[in-house]
């Protein structure tokens, strides 16, 4: 203990670049108990010294001084990450137990071996990797208040554990799980899915795929209006209207025989917006005839119009609920909003030949 007293502590603690107040804060002590550990006065309990472990991301063996770092824990999670990507299991597991034995209460390493342990029960489907994964996404939940990385949630972390049990073979542990941590329906197609494989819960399945259907479809709007957006501003026109006529080409495949939906007022919207695209490209012709399909697709959905979201091909008859949107009260209020929204020297000439049909 003496050498940890004596150099130890007092070399980790200028590692960490952290002053004797901010480290006895961090180990609820007071500031003349630091000073006296390292100037080897007295020495910590054993409880203190597994807080300091994790303080300063180090195993307790390298706090008494029997074992130092040959790596730092940046290089080993590369070097992980690594082995990972090339398919070496046996590597990655190696990397992932010394990991977990300098540093097992640091939550970036738990998480990371616990991802790795995952991905690799995954493609090599052995449930003993799988079971070990869960267990340290589990103890990464324990340690979630030292996350630092946004893309890391501990609703992320659940559905893992969640798909991990799914992988091996539980599924009503990971399907309650997932039901559980679904916020906003985040997990509904995973869940309908599931519900699907082998004929399992058709029944529930439908429901849950139906409302995924409807997220993933208006989701897939945003993302193509998106793209849209930013090929308009890069004079990437011939991408531009690629991007829309794919949209509009999936929401056409979503029409029921004989129904009205909602994505008919959104593909008359597409129509119009792609007539700026051939505008921009000084293909009058073109942009004036899709501008006219533009204003007979909006007059025929805001004489039935439907909102409806069991109206969309393949939902649920008892998918529940009516769709909302921000294009506008109507299809043709819509359409005037993008016009009179887009009015330069281009979009001004379609905003009059728009307003001589609709006299």
């Amino acid at each position: 203990m003496e050498d940890f007293v004596g150099k130890n502590l007092r070399k980790w603690r200028k590692k960490k670049a952290l002053t004797q107040e901010q480290l006895a804060e961090r180990l609820g002590v007071s500031v003349g108990v630091i000073s006296k550990w390292e100037l080897g006065q007295s020495e910590p309990e054993a409880s203190v010294l597994i807080k300091m472990a994790s303080c300063f991301e180090v195993s307790i063996d390298c706090l008494l001084g029997y074992q130092m770092e040959s790596k730092s824990k940046a290089e080993l999670l590369e070097q992980m990450e690594k082995a990972m990507e090339k398919k070496q299991y046996a590597d990655c597991a190696e990397i992932a137990d010394m990991l977990l034995t300098r540093y097992p209460n640091v939550f970036d390493v738990v998480y990371a071996c616990g991802k790795n342990f995952f991905l690799t029960g995954m493609e090599t489907k052995e449930k003993d990797v799988l079971k070990r994964a869960v267990r340290q996404l589990e103890r990464a939940k324990q340690l979630i208040e030292q996350n630092q990385d946004e893309s890391i949630s501990e609703l992320l972390i659940e559905n893992e554990i969640a798909l991990a049990y799914l992988m091996m073979g539980e599924r009503e542990k990971g399907v309650e799980r997932l039901k559980k941590n679904n916020p906003c329906g985040i997990n509904n197609d995973l869940i309908g899915f599931t519900f699907a494989a082998d004929g399992w819960k058709c029944d529930q399945a439908k429901l849950y795929l139906s409302n995924a259907l409807l997220a993933h479809i208006c989701g897939l709007l945003r993302v193509v209006c998106g793209y849209a957006n930013v090929f308009y501003a890069e004079k990437e026109y011939d991408c531009y209207l690629e991007i829309l006529k794919w949209a509009i080409q999936i929401n056409e495949g979503l029409k029921q025989e004989g129904k009205t939906n909602f994505l008919e007022k959104s593909n008359a919207l597409l129509y119009a917006v792609m007539a700026g695209g051939y505008a921009a490209k000084n293909e009058w012709e073109q942009a004036k005839a899709v501008l006219k399909q533009a204003w007979e697709k909006a007059k025929k959905f805001d004489r039935q119009p439907n909102y409806c979201a069991k109206n969309v091909k393949y939902c649920d008859k008892e998918t529940k609920g009516t769709v909302h949107d921000d294009m506008g009260v109507s299809a043709v209020d819509g359409i005037e909003r993008i016009l009179k929204e887009g009015l330069d020297e281009s979009g001004q000439k379609l905003w009059q030949l728009w307003k001589e049909w609709d006299k």
